[in-house]
């Protein structure tokens, strides 16, 4: 597994990263993964979504859970529900 060979760099991309907290749990356990934590921000009319202010708040509580961590990257708005090839990162 990527998260056992600690000699092969990984990536990890966390999908629904809500607070943070397994994110920077993760990436102190695991130093030579690089982990990319994201959260959904919304969707078409009709689906139930977060306002935008709520996004903003969960991007911020990642951020502060795993500041210090250099094998985490800056979290993303990622809509999972895409083809993977719209997906940004």
């Amino acid at each position: 597994s990527p998260f056992s060979n600690t000699r092969v760099p990984a990536s990890c991309l966390e999908i629904g990263s809500g607070t943070g907290q397994h994110c920077a749990h993760l990436a102190a356990a695991f130093p030579h993964v690089i982990f990319q934590p994201s959260e959904y921000a919304g969707g078409p009319p009709g689906v139930k979504t977060a306002p935008s202010s709520t996004v903003a708040s969960i991007m911020l509580s990642i951020t502060a859970y795993t500041a210090g961590l250099a094998n985490v990257r800056q979290p993303i708005e990622l809509d999972a529900s895409l083809p993977a090839v719209q997906w940004p990162c």
